[in-house]
């Protein structure tokens, strides 16, 4: 997928990279490189910050966006957060 603004992210905290939270796109810094600037709603607080894509499943990593499961999924067939809808 592409992200543009509006789209709908989920951002691993950058101080606790094990909650995960939505996010909007605000703005596309780098579409190629992934590369936003989100608009974070944390339970605390919302707050804007400029994020990358993570590298891979196994990137839990803080302070790195990545697309939402699909709705699609089953346990034999999990999402590769690149699937068009």
């Amino acid at each position: 997928m592409t992200p543009t603004i509006g789209r709908i992210v989920y951002y691993r905290e950058r101080t606790r990279p094990e909650e995960i939270v939505p996010a909007i796109v605000s703005a596309v810094v780098d579409a190629d490189a992934g590369r936003l600037k989100l608009t974070v709603f944390s339970p605390a607080e919302t707050y804007l910050c400029e994020a990358d894509e993570i590298g891979g499943p196994a990137d839990l990593r803080g302070g790195r966006w990545h697309w939402p499961p699909s709705p699609c999924a089953t346990p034999g067939n999990p999402p590769s957060g690149r699937e068009r809808r």
